[in-house]
């Protein structure tokens, strides 16, 4: 069908080229040639559109990746407002975890004409080509991640990574960004898996391997900043007290957000037992 509608609005435009040309030579004042240029233009657009809407469609995402994506969007939008109705300082959400980003990019990124995030779905060769109809935007949300320097990962492991009921939060502990992209590595060289870049980081947290992990949590300090966390592998204990993985810049260890339960100060046990704040 797609092959037969390319042909048929293929002779169109040829008809229309070849009309508006000999309109263009004999009639006097050439506004009709005018018109048959508009037409054409006008049909050139909505043929082009049209076959945008066709590869939207085909390329899709995969269905565990589109229920992560609407759980993603849903959890934001829940943190921007509840901080304001729970009159919290701070909270942290859990949305549906990406098990596999293969085939799939996220890039986010911050409008600051609009005061607008923009979420951009890539998937087909590459992942280099726009899903619309996954793709959507957050008003009044600004972008951030637990990692960037020593003294980011260091005052938010200070501020969480204890048993105290009520947290002493220091200043400091998280770094906005303009952007932040999702996606799947793989190779010889490097361990599959999901990985975070942040581009404005230089090689800090971009030269890691399968380093995003994050166990579903997303923390906001004010209903504003979205935080994100790269995570890396390590074997130190989470006690907020300063080692080789609580002040790295790469992020925290993965077994500080969930990956080892038995981690009494993890931020996933500590959610369950009510020693964190929930959105």
């Amino acid at each position: 069908m797609t092959m037969i509608t390319n042909t048929i609005v293929a002779l169109i435009l040829v008809a229309l080229l070849v009309g508006g040309i000999f309109v263009g030579v004999y009639s006097s004042d050439g506004s009709l040639g005018v018109k048959i240029k508009n037409a054409l233009n006008d049909i050139i657009k909505k043929n082009t559109l049209e076959q945008e809407e066709l590869i939207n469609e085909e390329l899709g995402v995969k269905i565990d990746s589109q229920k992560s994506i609407d759980s993603l969007k849903g959890t934001i939008e829940t943190m921007r407002d509840n901080v304001k109705k729970k009159g919290v300082n701070y909270c942290f959400g859990r949305y549906e975890r990406f098990k596999s980003l293969e085939g799939v990019s996220i890039s986010i990124g911050r409008d600051n004409s609009v005061s607008r995030t923009n979420f951009k779905v890539f998937s087909g060769a590459g992942a280099k080509q726009l899903v619309r109809d996954a793709s959507f935007s957050i008003d009044g949300i600004v972008p951030c991640v637990i990692a960037g320097d020593e003294g980011v990962v260091s005052s938010f492991s200070k501020s969480f990574l204890n048993d105290e009921k009520v947290k002493n939060v220091q200043g400091g502990h998280f770094r906005p960004v303009n952007q932040i992209i999702l996606s799947y590595d793989s190779g010889p060289a490097t361990y599959d898996g999901n990985i975070i870049r942040v581009p404005s980081l230089g090689s800090v947290v971009n030269d890691e391997d399968d380093n995003f992990d994050d166990y579903g949590i997303i923390y906001t300090p004010d209903g504003v900043h979205m935080c994100f966390f790269p995570t890396q592998y390590g074997n130190e204990v989470c006690t907020g007290v300063l080692g080789a993985d609580e002040n790295n810049p790469d992020g925290l260890d993965n077994d500080c957000l969930g990956a080892d339960i038995k981690e009494n100060t993890n931020i996933f046990r500590q959610l369950n037992e009510d020693k964190l704040v929930y959105c």
